[in-house]
């Protein structure tokens, strides 16, 4: 996945849906937090709004893009509620990723997509940058907002023409 993102080798996109993908996430989820999940001190809402919203994408990259934003989050708060919701907007559909940990400092966000910023500065970690990559591969936009309720990364990608698929 690496290279294929660093090659910036052709993106293998096809029609789907942004539910569907989540929903096929979802097991991976459970792998991924297992014993946050069962020790019930990590908690996963999905909230699948975004009805018949189609996107051209490559599955296989958004699945790891989301991975790895969820994978920071989960890094970064540790305890609480992560709230994963899709909806629909105006030629675009939106997945939201939203936790309840503490707000981001401002330089935090400044740097959040750049290659080697982490949750540790002993840890260098390419997994933001490589989602944010895959993200504009896809002519998609993230978005991050933080408050002292939370932080949340929205992820804007073109809902997909039907006609022009066919």
């Amino acid at each position: 996945q690496l290279i294929t993102y660093s090659c910036r080798l052709p993106p293998e996109v096809e029609l789907l849906s942004l539910n569907a993908i989540v929903k096929q996430m979802a097991e991976k989820f459970t792998m991924l937090f297992g014993n946050s999940l069962a020790r019930g001190d990590f908690r996963i809402d999905i909230q699948l709004e975004a009805h018949d919203a189609l996107v051209m994408v490559d599955a296989q990259q958004i699945e790891t893009a989301v991975l790895r934003l969820l994978q920071w989050i989960h890094r970064r708060v540790g305890v609480g509620t992560l709230t994963i919701r899709t909806s629909n907007q105006i030629g675009k559909v939106r997945l939201c990723l939203m936790d309840d940990g503490p707000a981001l400092r401002e330089e935090e966000k400044q740097q959040l997509f750049e290659p080697f910023q982490g949750i540790d500065p002993e840890i260098p970690d390419l997994g933001l940058a490589l989602a944010h990559g895959i993200i504009r591969q896809a002519q998609g936009i993230i978005h991050v907002q933080t408050s002292s309720q939370g932080t949340e990364l929205s992820i804007d990608l073109p809902l997909a023409s039907t006609e022009a698929s066919t």
